[in-house]
């Protein structure tokens, strides 16, 4: 399988644990969306559009540069369950498709796949930068690798995504 990330997009709130003034080690909750393209998947299709949403929870390290911690880099592991998506199956490559323009190819529910053929839970390794505002708000821009793929494949190469995050430190507002 050969995947390709078209867009993604996540939102959450997050809790961070304060180690020292450049250091935090963070956990949350978020809700995530994942749109990318696959070649040769092992579900009767020679391409498929997955567009998968899922519930994370990432633990990651926070690097602060300046200590009035605004900006932010970070690196960790991100875990996640797969809580429902579609497939759009195609018949030709995905470039071919947006050339053509045609809009009738067969859509299923993710959950319509045999569970041997699809994944139910995901792991990722993740990295990022964030600016966060003086009142908690978060935006950010994330690029995960998969770890695990979400539908198997005999040449399983795993998907990236790189996707924007909005979110909430829920902790500043207390």
């Amino acid at each position: 399988m050969w995947a390709e990330s078209i867009t993604g997009e996540e939102i959450g709130g997050f809790l961070e644990f304060k180690i020292n003034s450049p250091l935090g080690i963070e956990t949350s909750l978020r809700f995530a969306r994942s749109i990318y393209g696959l070649v040769k998947p092992e579900i009767n299709s020679p391409y498929a559009i997955v567009a998968a949403r899922s519930l994370t929870i990432p633990l990651i390290a926070r690097f602060y540069p300046d200590s009035d911690r605004q900006f932010a880099g970070y690196i960790g592991l991100q875990g996640g369950y797969i809580i429902g998506g579609t497939v759009v199956l195609l018949p030709y490559s995905i470039q071919e498709a947006m050339l053509r323009r045609n809009n009738s190819f067969e859509k299923r529910d993710l959950s319509s796949f045999p569970p041997e053929k699809v994944a139910s839970w995901q792991a990722a390794l993740a990295a990022g930068l964030d600016y966060e505002t003086d009142n908690g708000f978060i935006f950010g821009l994330k690029y995960t690798k998969e770890m695990i793929p979400l539908i198997s494949s005999e040449d399983a190469l795993f998907a990236w995504h790189l996707m924007l995050s909005l979110g909430a430190n829920i902790g500043a507002w207390f």
